[in-house]
């Protein structure tokens, strides 16, 4: 996301050197969760679409960027006599990505990378109908900019890639260190031999990176290294960028907002009601929908944290109303 967006408002600049620079800053430090090939592959991976995403749009018609990352504070408002609800009280929070004006109609747009198919046809497009997030931002620009008249919002999304990394075959291999050419890309590569090792190979240095050996009874292979895979991933996305990349107006009419306002009201109304009461719902298809809940933990084995225990890795913020502790 920060990619796309970063390398779009630096208009005076290369936006690939843009988007370059930033992975290169972002990735410099490798997490303690990930190896150095998955955090380099992770970077590859980016590169790669980014490059993908430019040559796929290079003709398309450039938009105007009226503003970015704008932040917005706003009433609630009741949707029966039109006041708005008091700020300490309540108060609608969020950032619009982009403000754009394309083709003569001002648009929110909003960049997303998804696992599911985005083809025209597929359920991705049908269900950003109900998609709250765009009806927020469009209601906030709405009421920021009324001049403006805001359409709806423009989605830019890019579907995350379905090919992993993998072992290249002998033959691929031996093509690789004859020719150092790899899917239309050009590489260094090196072999050290060795006639004491297996097949007479030590090591396959492919550039700067030493690739993984997989012997075999006639021969060895390699498995790509993760620059050797950002070729083959960059090479798929020029057969069949439709896969990876799509564009689409998303609108949002007078009555949608409305629409949206008072299923606001009714949100806040629900939240105020379980606050006051002190009882909360559970949503049991929520715990491991995207990402799993940090309080799995907690909830699956039916933990009692009423008795002023807190559990190991866990911090008390809020007062226990049971027993009337904080920790």
């Amino acid at each position: 996301h920060e990619v796309y967006r970063n390398a779009e408002i630096a208009k005076a600049a290369d936006p690939f050197t843009v988007a370059i620079d930033h992975l290169n800053e972002k990735y410099q430090q490798i997490p303690d969760n990930k190896t150095s090939e998955e955090w380099a592959t992770e970077r590859i991976i980016l590169a790669a679409s980014f490059t993908g995403y430019l040559w796929y749009y290079q003709n398309e018609e450039q938009v105007e960027t009226l503003g970015t990352e704008i932040s917005f504070e706003l009433p609630l408002i009741h949707p029966k006599i039109g006041m708005s609800l008091p700020l300490d009280e309540v108060k609608i929070l969020g950032k619009i990505d982009r403000l754009v004006r394309r083709q003569g109609t001002v648009q929110v747009r909003d960049y997303k990378s998804t696992g599911k198919s985005i083809a025209a046809d597929s359920s991705f497009w049908g269900h950003l109908r109900l998609d709250t997030q765009i009806s927020m931002y469009v209601m906030a620009a709405t009421i920021l900019y009324p001049e403006l008249q805001i359409a709806g919002a423009f989605y830019d999304v890019w579907h995350k890639p379905t090919i992993k990394p993998k072992a290249l075959t002998q033959k691929d291999t031996k093509a690789l260190v004859e020719t150092g050419k790899y899917c239309g890309t050009e590489f260094t590569v090196w072999v050290e031999a060795d006639d004491t090792a297996e097949n007479g190979v030590r090591w396959v240095k492919v550039d700067d990176r030493v690739a993984e050996i997989e012997h075999g009874k006639k021969g060895y292979a390699i498995r790509e290294t993760p620059e050797l895979y950002g070729a083959r991933l960059l090479q798929d996305i020029y057969k069949r960028p439709e896969f990876y990349f799509a564009r689409r107006e998303i609108p949002r009419t007078a009555q949608d907002i409305k629409k949206f306002e008072k299923q606001l009201y009714n949100i806040y109304q629900s939240m105020k009601s379980m606050r006051d009461s002190g009882h909360w719902f559970e949503n049991e298809h929520a715990c491991e929908a995207t990402f799993k809940c940090p309080y799995i933990p907690l909830c699956y084995p039916d933990v009692d944290i009423t008795g002023g225990q807190t559990p190991p890795g866990y911090k008390r913020i809020f007062m226990d109303m049971t027993v009337g502790e904080t920790d």
